[in-house]
């Protein structure tokens, strides 16, 4: 996993001013403005000559030490941003942030140009995954990949930094993944060098279970642990089992570890036991109490079996690893005979329990960080509960849970709150707006309908259907209202109650 910090805008910007985009490799900036149309929605090649003269001007002066114009270079992507800055152009900012986007895609070239495997990508994250069997060649790879990436004047403004190197790993997004990380690298690099002095050392002690399930926060209290403990196991299994086949050298190179079918079925039958003991001993209907599952900012389904949903969980987790796919679908159909249903029933299929939103984009006033907050699953950012011992009604209420303040990551200084609610506001305003003003299609050849009153399609009489269906619109609706009763955001919750009063539906 990589962090990336670095000015993907000033060093486009910078490669473009200074011509270089005739070089391999750099994007051809100013003949893309010029052939860029000129109407409203386009920026013509004058304003974007303007901008690029005005950056290159910057960087120039702070390479000379220029104080003033360090502090410009560091609002000047929030300036771009924020619809209230007087440099706020929606044309002009879209371009940027292409030609940024097009930046990114070229890192991501190099890196798999380098032979990595681009597991998830974003602006401030990377997560790649190595061919390398060892750790420690795993590490020394990485280290010697971002050398040679930031050595390259395109990419000399980034910072690349290896934030954690994993043993193996289980990935669903950011919020849901887990596996064995190496807590110290040089300690690793060390023990390679003393084995080839025919020195022995604990590797086993420098990696440890580290997961993050937003999944399981969505299980009853008492089957979330069950959850947390299965996770575990699991991790620590599969490392276990890896080593073990490398020290006997029995284990054959498969995907991204190096399992062999007896090693697999090993991991499998080691937590097969243990989950069939956890899930006898659930009730079959969610109880009050430790069974009774939570309420949460991205709820959007009501459930009911808490062995059912752990079931789903746990092999949902278990099937991201494509080396154990006949042995996890036979342990989820035994799972499924524990309570009484085949494998085969729709309520068996595993759906996310949250509805994720994001809010991208949301600057630091303090420090210019630039973060995607996500409202239903950043932990930083949920209610925290002042009472261990209340309910999951009084979580939400502002007398019996702490708010607490949005603050940024690197600088600890607190969000505008009302800035925040006022952009989510607008986005629930747009999504009403797209919803009213969407067109009628043909459910079978997806044609637009341009005549009203028709009940089919008058090309092959297929079904006329709205092109965002109700259920998603709800959906959506629901999710706005969570937050806004979980962050206490009252203007936002007037509006979604003014939407739904208005059209009629119930979204509790």
């Amino acid at each position: 996993m990589t962090e990336k910090k670095g000015h993907l805008l000033d060093n486009h910007l910078e490669d473009g001013a200074n011509g270089t985009q005739g070089k391999p490799g750099m994007v051809e900036v100013q003949d893309e403005a010029k052939a860029a149309p000129t109407d409203e929605s386009q920026v013509t090649p004058a304003t974007f000559n303007v901008l690029k003269a005005m950056v290159k001007g910057w960087v120039e002066e702070v390479r000379r030490g220029g104080r003033v114009a360090s502090l410009v270079l560091e609002h000047f992507y929030r300036w771009l941003t924020v619809s209230s800055s007087r440099l706020y152009d929606p044309a002009l900012y879209t371009l940027v942030h292409q030609l940024m986007h097009r930046l990114f895609l070229q890192l991501l070239a190099e890196f798999k140009r380098f032979g990595s495997d681009i597991v998830f990508a974003s602006f401030d994250r990377l997560v790649i995954a190595t061919s390398k069997r060892e750790l420690s060649s795993a590490i020394g790879y990485a280290r010697y990949v971002i050398d040679a990436i930031q050595k390259k004047p395109i990419f000399g403004a980034m910072e690349l930094r290896p934030a954690k190197i994993w043993d193996h790993l289980y990935w669903m997004d950011p919020y849901n993944h887990g596996g064995l990380v190496c807590e110290n690298p040089d300690e690793i690099l060390a023990a390679a060098v003393a084995l080839k002095q025919g020195k022995v050392m604990n590797v086993e002690a420098q990696v440890k279970v580290d997961m993050a399930w937003n999944i399981g926060n969505y299980l009853p209290p008492a089957a979330e642990i069950c959850f947390l403990k299965a996770m575990t196991s699991l991790m620590a299994e599969v490392g276990y089992a890896k080593r073990k086949a490398k020290r006997q050298g029995t284990g054959t190179l498969i995907g991204a570890g190096i399992l062999d079918a007896e090693a697999r079925a090993d991991v499998v039958e080691s937590v097969h036991k243990p989950l069939l003991k956890s899930i006898r001993a659930m009730p079959r209907t969610s109880e009050d109490g430790a069974w009774k599952f939570p309420f949460l900012p991205g709820s959007h389904m009501h459930f009911k079996n808490p062995a059912l949903e752990f079931i789903k969980s746990v092999i949902h987790v278990l099937s991201l690893n494509t080396e154990l796919e006949e042995e996890v679908r036979d342990l989820r159909r035994r799972m499924l005979r524990v309570i009484d249903m085949t494998e085969f029933n729709d309520d068996a299929n595993f759906v996310n329990p949250c509805a994720p939103f994001r809010l991208p984009q949301v600057i630091c006033e303090f420090c210019n960080y630039c973060r995607d907050l996500d409202l239903t699953r950043d932990r930083d950012l949920l209610p925290k509960r002042a009472d261990p011992g209340i309910t999951d009604e009084d979580y939400a209420d502002p007398l019996r849970a702490i708010a607490g303040a949005w603050s940024c990551p690197a600088c600890r200084g607190e969000y505008d709150r009302s800035g925040i609610e006022q952009r989510l506001v607008d986005v629930a305003h747009r999504r009403l707006l797209a919803w009213q003003e969407q067109d009628l299609k043909c459910g079978r050849c997806r044609s637009v309908l341009a005549e009203d009153l028709r009940p089919h399609c008058p090309s092959c009489s297929g079904q006329i259907r709205t092109e965002y269906g109700r259920g998603e619109f709800v959906k959506r609706m629901k999710v706005f209202g969570n937050i806004a009763k979980f962050h206490r955001l009252e203007m936002l919750g007037e509006v979604v109650g003014w939407i739904v009063e208005r059209d009629g539906w119930d979204v509790v």
